[in-house]
């Protein structure tokens, strides 16, 4: 997932400063949007990745990952994570991608829920 995030965010000409936030179901179903925080109104963006995974039929996440267009991994919004949460049960051990000390390392949503 790490590799084709930094393929969407070389791909993305239009936005300077974002975010782009990619899901992987248990079906390896990607789903994905670019979001930029610093504009309003985007947490749209995050709900249409929601709205995605409900009309597919496909809400229960096994990976994701939030990685800024400079290569940083970050964690996704409060509100997007608890929503993803809120949408299937299971998707609190779902692994996502953090920062580190030593570099990149795989944690739970849960987690980062605390």
């Amino acid at each position: 997932m790490l590799k084709t995030a930094k393929e969407k965010i070389a791909d993305n000409n239009e936005l300077t400063t974002f975010q782009i936030l990619i899901i992987e179901s248990p079906k390896n179903n990607l789903f994905y949007d670019f979001v930029n925080y610093m504009l309003p109104n985007e947490s749209s963006k995050e709900n249409e990745i929601l709205n995605k995974l409900k009309e597919n039929e496909d809400t229960e996440i096994s990976k994701i990952i939030c990685m800024w267009n400079d290569g940083c991994v970050d964690l996704p919004s409060f509100h997007f994570r608890k929503s993803i949460c809120e949408l299937n049960e299971k998707n609190k051990d779902a692994e996502i991608l953090l920062n580190g000390k030593d570099g990149f390392f795989v944690s739970k949503i849960d987690r980062t829920l605390k």
